[in-house]
């Protein structure tokens, strides 16, 4: 329960040791070892309950945090992008995305974040964007969308743009079915 402080501290420090600006993977089959595990883990299972017959081997949690703020490296903003497994489309040219991408706000503060419904398309083409979402961080709150939806973190879009004191801290879980990301590696024991 996020609304227990120790419970909420212990969260940050663990994310604060995860912050690597990479991501980390959890197989669907893999017993959860700490907080932030365990919390991908039940974000897994909250958004695949009414899959059948995935193979659980190659499928699980990618999982990575995000620290943004005034006194962050990375500033305010994370520009808008598609998540997709970046090594693959590197290899080949093709995309393969997520079947859901999540947030989850640990914290209140900072730039809220705009879901498009747009897909990725080929160069030289436009599409028009019909419907988007935004989503500012509240503590706790949770948020899902189709995982090949561009999206992204403006922080024009700031409640609070004055205060310039604040850190943005997020959780966030992409849901991969029958596909593990390549060079997406278990959190080191």
């Amino acid at each position: 329960e996020l609304s227990d402080k120790a419970t909420l501290t212990k969260l940050i420090g663990e994310c604060e040791k995860a912050y690597k600006k990479k991501s980390f993977w959890l197989p669907a089959n893999q017993t959860p070892r700490f907080t932030l595990e365990m919390l991908a883990k039940r974000i897994f299972e909250f958004h695949t309950a009414n899959v059948k017959g995935y193979d659980a081997t190659k499928s699980g949690a990618e999982w990575w945090v995000q620290f943004r703020g005034s006194k962050s490296a990375h500033g305010k903003s994370i520009g808008f992008h598609w998540d997709r497994d970046e090594f693959y489309a590197d290899r080949t040219d093709q995309n393969v995305h997520p079947q859901i991408g999540t947030v989850t706000y640990l914290s209140k503060h900072g730039a809220p974040t705009l879901v498009l419904d747009q897909i990725p398309i080929p160069k030289g083409e436009s599409r028009d964007i019909h419907s988007g979402a935004l989503s500012h961080p509240k503590l706790g709150k949770h948020i899902c969308f189709d995982g090949r939806f561009l999206h992204g973190v403006p922080a024009e879009l700031s409640r609070h743009l004055k205060d310039d004191n604040f850190t943005r801290i997020t959780f966030l879980v992409n849901v991969w079915i029958s596909h593990i990301p390549t060079d997406t590696a278990p959190w080191p024991e």
